[in-house]
């Protein structure tokens, strides 16, 4: 009998029941929570990005049944399509992933909360993003000065020759590959 070998979502992936988050794998969960809120009801899917803007009575000034119907209809149906999705992700959440977000009194801030506790806000990833292109150009930086140096005796006399003619410590590995390779070629014909 053959076994699958799925990740510890797979476990949960019936639809009565959320995705479980438990703080890793963030970027995974986000999209299959999308997916399963939106398979519920579409709508939902974009109540945590976008939000009721209209006004919403403070629920806990609400003391008797009775004063619900003094809520309008439309605010009321906003109220129900934010408790939907927000009681979904309060499944969806381990003990300790639902206390970053247990006092967001609506959808969209518990989403907001989740969002910047796992993945930074929009400056901090930005900053990232800058940061691994930084650590890309330097690893190029590192591999054009060495690649010259592995190469066998054969290759000095053009290696001199590209040194001399431009300014490695500004060259691309692209560039200096082009630079190598008519040597390359020539090396081959002559064998």
């Amino acid at each position: 009998m053959a076994t699958n070998n799925f990740d510890d979502f797979a476990d949960r992936s019936v639809h009565s029941q959320p995705p479980l988050f438990d703080g890793t794998n963030y970027s995974l969960w986000k999209g299959m929570i999308k997916e399963f809120l939106m398979a519920i009801n579409f709508e939902l899917g974009f109540v945590m990005k976008l939000c009721y803007k209209g006004p919403i009575t403070n629920t806990n000034e609400i003391t008797y049944i009775n004063q619900l119907k003094g809520i309008p209809k439309e605010e009321r149906r906003a109220m129900s399509m934010d408790a939907n999705p927000k009681n979904i992700l309060v499944c969806a959440l381990t003990k300790q992933e639902y206390n970053w977000a247990c006092n967001c009194d609506t959808v969209k801030k518990m989403w907001d909360m989740l969002q910047i506790t796992h993945k930074g806000t929009k400056q901090v990833r930005l900053t990232n993003m800058k940061c691994s292109r930084c650590c890309q150009k330097i690893i190029e930086e590192e591999q054009v000065r060495k690649m010259p140096r592995s190469l066998p005796n054969q290759w000095t006399p053009k290696v001199i020759a590209i040194r001399e003619a431009k300014n490695v410590s500004t060259m691309t590995m692209y560039e200096l590959t082009g630079s190598l390779s008519p040597h390359e070629i020539t090396l081959l014909n002559k064998k």
